[in-house]
């Protein structure tokens, strides 16, 4: 009995319900492409240079 109840506890601690405001919220969080920071171009173009020029 206890191992049961136990069970439940924790998968109800797992789970997070989201009402559907929420859900539509979290989609489009999601799916919404973060703009890259400076120091991500930075090591882009660092990686070309070194790729491109690699001869």
């Amino acid at each position: 009995m206890l191992n049961k109840e136990t069970t439940r506890v924790l998968e109800e601690q797992r789970r997070h319900a989201l009402t559907e405001e929420d859900a539509a919220v979290f989609a489009v969080a999601l799916n919404k492409t973060p703009e890259p920071t400076w120091k991500a171009r930075e090591a882009v173009q660092a990686y070309r240079n070194r790729v491109v020029h690699a001869d």
